[in-house]
């Protein structure tokens, strides 16, 4: 009986000489000076979603398997960045727990790497896994932020409104920020279900007009600015 070696060798050479051909026929044409010629890109891109994030739980959590609670994400401003977890707690509802206030409902607070912001597809992919993972009543799930934070909640509800039940955004702007995806811009009609209260600049004017301009942010060092943001994006 004859060996198959040659006969399956000369079969693999015949198949990549006739794939390299076509990918070169398809996706690649010799350019000519003074002329344009039509080309294509195409390229798989694997992207990994990770935060790590502080979680509280409510005391009596544990006390009835079958309850399903409510739960709230929170996310920080641009100042608590990076890789230290604990700066999540500077502000908002973390602190409040940190001081010892006890909450009615499942709270996470993600901290979002340094000189990025808030990406949909990975907060998404986090509520996915605690609502998965925990005794979360997806009907009550809500979403909260400031400053940047604030941006993020915007951002957030307007492409998903449908996931949440309120959302509560503080100090952030209403329309897309610069560094977020086109895509989130013009969807804020479809927040209007999620009871947003949006007096924040008329507010803001009264109190600028009482103190003859003079006003100074809480804490001194709230310089959050989305284009800021969008040109220390890598």
């Amino acid at each position: 009986m004859k060996s198959p070696v040659p006969v399956v060798a000369a079969l693999a050479l015949a198949l990549l000489a006739g794939c390299a051909g076509s990918t070169s026929s398809v996706h690649r044409v010799v350019p000519r000076p003074g002329a344009q010629t039509p080309q294509s890109f195409s390229e798989v891109v694997t992207k990994t979603n990770a935060y790590q994030y502080l979680l509280y739980v409510p005391k009596d959590y544990d006390a009835n398997p079958t309850k399903q609670w409510p739960l709230v994400l929170f996310l920080h401003g641009a100042g608590e960045r990076g890789t230290n977890l604990t700066k999540v707690a500077v502000h908002g509802p973390p602190k409040l727990v940190g001081q010892g206030r006890q909450f009615p409902f499942i709270l996470a607070s993600p901290q979002c790497p340094e000189g990025k912001v808030w990406d949909d597809e990975a907060l998404l992919g986090l509520l996915h896994r605690l609502e998965t993972e925990m005794h979360v009543d997806t009907k009550r799930v809500y979403v909260t932020g400031l400053s940047m934070g604030g941006y993020g909640t915007w951002a957030l509800a307007s492409r998903h409104p449908e996931h949440f039940a309120a959302v509560a955004p503080v100090c952030g702007g209403r329309r897309s920020h610069p560094g977020a995806p086109a895509r989130a811009k013009g969807r804020v009609e479809d927040t209007r279900g999620l009871g947003i209260p949006r007096r924040q600049g008329r507010r803001r004017a009264a109190v600028r007009k009482r103190a003859h301009g003079r006003v100074v942010p809480e804490g001194q060092g709230h310089r959050y600015q989305a284009d800021d943001v969008s040109r220390r994006r890598p």
